[in-house]
């Protein structure tokens, strides 16, 4: 699974057989470290009737820290993300060392800064140093301290890992935060090769043309595009947004004497 804002994550499907019927009976979700009946076995421990002898199962120490984890949850559906890591704060004990709250909590620490990203990313890598959810969030992390050379290893291992050559997309991005506009041109050519509907490749094809000042090449792309279906009013107004902070990474080629030919042809 994967998307430009959340990044890539993975499920393992857990086969049985019932009656002949080859069936999943659990899902090991890699973003949050454990498996789905883990999570929900969660959700349970709140449903017990607090009298109810079936929690002492659970264990009794437990109900308190999952209540704050369940408030924290309602209160990121809200956007109150610095109080709901206050109530992230207040889990104690075993608990708060298992993967599943680490990971939420290192979540909503990167709604509030990077700062506190780092160090719950930190705390998690001291615990679970050679965990496959690891390589995930190492991404993010060694990105954040711009150690690209580390990132591409995670992304190397989870590569072993899956065996996902999907995984190039991501190796395409570092190259080009790291400025290796060539080898980031290489991966960017490859997955339009192998994954020829997946039009962020595109666009990143383009934006490591126009550091290259290769604008012709990069209008090739677009040309590219509009043969595909794409309409080229649309794919103009999208070269030539500008983000939040009122910057454009392709201003060189919407600026270039090319792009100008190029948007004027019908």
């Amino acid at each position: 699974m994967y998307s430009e804002e959340t990044g890539v994550n993975y499920h393992d499907y857990m086969v049985c057989r019932i009656d002949g019927q080859l069936m999943f009976n659990d899902i090991y979700i890699y973003v949050t470290g454990e498996h789905l009946s883990e999570t929900l076995q969660r959700f349970l421990i709140k449903s017990v009737p607090s009298k109810n002898p079936m929690k002492r199962l659970f264990g009794n120490d437990k109900k308190v820290d999952v209540d704050n984890f369940l408030l924290a949850r309602a209160m990121v559906d809200k956007g109150e993300f610095q109080n709901a890591y206050n109530e992230m704060d207040k889990i104690s004990g075993e608990l708060a060392k298992e993967k599943f709250i680490l990971l939420f909590k290192s979540g909503i620490a990167a709604e509030i800064s990077n700062e506190l990203y780092e160090k719950n990313l930190a705390e998690f890598t001291d615990l679970f140093p050679e965990d496959p959810t690891l390589y995930l969030k190492l991404i993010d992390y060694n990105i954040l301290k711009e150690n690209y050379r580390k990132a591409n290893e995670n992304i190397d291992k989870l590569i072993f890992e899956t065996e996902d050559n999907f995984l190039r997309i991501m190796k395409a991005k570092i190259c080009l935060l790291d400025g290796d506009y060539e080898t980031a041109e290489n991966h960017y050519n490859y997955m339009m090769e192998y994954y020829p509907d997946f039009f962020e490749s595109y666009i990143g094809a383009m934006i490591t043309l126009n550091y290259l000042n290769r604008f012709n090449e990069a209008l090739n792309i677009a040309d590219n595009l509009i043969e595909m279906g794409y309409d080229k009013d649309i794919l103009a107004e999208f070269f030539e947004e500008k983000d939040e902070f009122g910057e454009n990474v392709l201003d060189p080629l919407v600026k270039s004497k090319p792009y100008k030919k190029w948007k004027r042809k019908s």
